[in-house]
């Protein structure tokens, strides 16, 4: 069995949102197919700026496309299923 520390748990996180919103990107915005999206983010996630990624989540959080993106109003709230950063990382 793995156990994190509290750092390694917020970098997983980190790069499990980015993958998963650079594949929807992908898929909704660009119109790759469900796979490709998946294969290409697992690449872009690590090169991808910080300024290009808050750039992507921003499109699709104002064009209402994410499934992934939270409510609330902060650029780095990202909720998928039963994962929900807001509580730590909303501002």
């Amino acid at each position: 069995m793995i156990f994190l520390t509290e750092k390694g748990e917020a970098k997983a996180l980190e790069i499990y949102e980015r993958h998963q919103v650079i594949a929807e990107y992908l898929e909704k915005v660009v119109g790759v197919d469900p796979e490709t999206a998946d294969q290409d983010a697992c690449h872009m996630e690590h090169i991808l700026s910080d300024q290009t990624f808050d750039g992507i989540k921003r499109l699709l959080k104002e064009a209402n496309f994410s499934r992934f993106l939270c409510s609330h109003d902060s650029a780095s709230c990202f909720s998928f299923g039963s994962i929900h950063t807001a509580a730590k990382y909303c501002s």
